[in-house]
């Protein structure tokens, strides 16, 4: 199966020359390794939560109570990814994160930012796996996200998240769609080009 991480030529997914600890509204999309269905199953329509994915759910909610600059807007976990908004309003957006061992793989993390937060937020539910017997879990590298620049954006946004569940049967996500990581690209392009 072709997945995001076995793309040789890998290219960051982040809006070129963009400040993403700037204050402002953020549309992400954090996956599982492989799509993997680690957060639970959709039933006609409506999501249920696996251990996993009430956990997930927790440390989603969890956010402002770490980076009290955040506020979170409408949010999911579905199967195999969590879709959210979230808004940065951060009056000083400036530095960069000093932990030697993140900084030399992934290279510093600016204080405060989009990035910073998304991986906390991955590093959490990562632990709490494997200190309870969920060690295969394992989040996708990267996350895909987009910058709302309007409310009419915002509102488009805040109703694909709703109808996720309802949509799931033909989700480009849902692994029984035959995966296409180009697919996907477009699919959440498209969602902003209206």
């Amino acid at each position: 199966m072709f997945y995001f991480d076995f793309c040789p030529n890998r290219q960051s997914y982040r809006l070129k020359g963009y400040d993403y600890s700037k204050n402002g509204l953020y549309f992400v999309t954090i996956c599982t390794k492989y799509g993997r269905d680690f957060f639970g199953e959709v039933k006609n329509g409506i999501m249920g939560l696996s251990d996993i994915g009430c956990v997930a759910a927790k440390f989603w909610q969890e956010i402002p109570n770490h980076f009290s600059f955040v506020r979170l807007d409408e949010w999911i976990a579905m199967p195999n990814h969590f879709h959210g908004v979230l808004e940065i309003n951060n009056p000083n957006p400036v530095g960069t994160r000093d932990l030697a061992s993140v900084q030399r793989k992934f290279g510093a993390l600016q204080r405060n930012s989009l990035s910073l937060i998304i991986q906390s937020f991955k590093a959490a539910v990562k632990r709490w796996c494997n200190k309870n017997g969920y060690e295969d879990f394992l989040w996708h590298v990267k996350f895909h996200d987009h910058v709302i620049r309007d409310k009419e954006s915002l509102n488009r946004v805040r109703k694909y998240i709703q109808d996720n569940p309802v949509q799931w049967e033909l989700d480009v996500e849902n692994l029984k769609n035959q995966f296409d990581a180009n697919k996907i690209k477009n699919h959440y392009d498209r969602l902003f080009d209206k």
